[in-house]
């Protein structure tokens, strides 16, 4: 069976949430929210009911630009200065993007070299980090 882009994004997505979940445990587990199906006013919401945002740089990253939480963006292919919504500078942001690369900006829906570099030379610790630089 031939799976689009997107059924890879929504099995990469649901891989990464039930990591998060089993690190977390228990009690913790059920603040991890997979987002799933939802409309542009439902993910808003839901948006705002967080104490942090993090995501690549997508439709539901410039979603979340909209409300006041703070928000860590996440930016493979894409520069922070030229795709980085506007946000009121007393809200928190920080951009977490990997070292420099001669294929980066990109602006294909393909991957040149082929091993999607940009985002997985992006480390959990630079998105660690980037986070708590929001939240404190």
């Amino acid at each position: 069976m031939n799976r689009g882009p997107e059924s890879s994004e929504q099995d990469a997505a649901a891989r990464v949430v039930d990591g998060a979940r089993a690190m977390l445990g228990d009690t913790l587990a059920q603040r991890i929210v997979s987002c799933g199906e939802f409309s542009l006013a439902q993910l808003r919401a839901l948006v705002e009911r967080a104490a942090l945002y993090i995501g690549g740089d997508s439709g539901p990253l410039h979603i979340a630009a909209t409300s006041r939480v703070p928000i860590v963006g996440l930016y493979g292919p894409t520069l922070p200065a030229r795709s980085a919504p506007w946000r009121d500078p007393s809200i928190r942001v920080a951009a977490v993007e990997p070292e420099p690369l001669p294929c980066r900006p990109c602006d294909q829906r393909v991957c040149a070299p082929g091993d999607f570099r940009c985002l997985t030379s992006i480390g959990a610790e630079q998105v660690v980090t980037a986070a708590i630089k929001c939240l404190t």
